[in-house]
């Protein structure tokens, strides 16, 4: 339980930087292409660091049982 806990806590930090990104690019907040680029780069990188985070989380919760 404390497993589920920690990586949902953890998830909300990812998910609302990444909404917080998507926030910015959709409100022209990019000033040029390279900047678009890195910041479609960081939600990318933070998908990915959320679905190993809740693979994870869930792999051990099946093993705490």
């Amino acid at each position: 339980m404390l497993v589920a806990r920690f990586a949902e806590e953890i998830r909300k930090e990812l998910r609302t930087r990444m909404n917080d990104i998507a926030d910015t690019l959709a409100g022209g907040g990019a000033s040029s292409f390279e900047q678009y680029q890195g910041l479609c780069g960081e939600i990318r990188g933070l998908a990915i660091a959320e679905r190993a985070l809740l693979d994870a989380a869930e792999r051990m919760e099946k093993t705490d049982v």
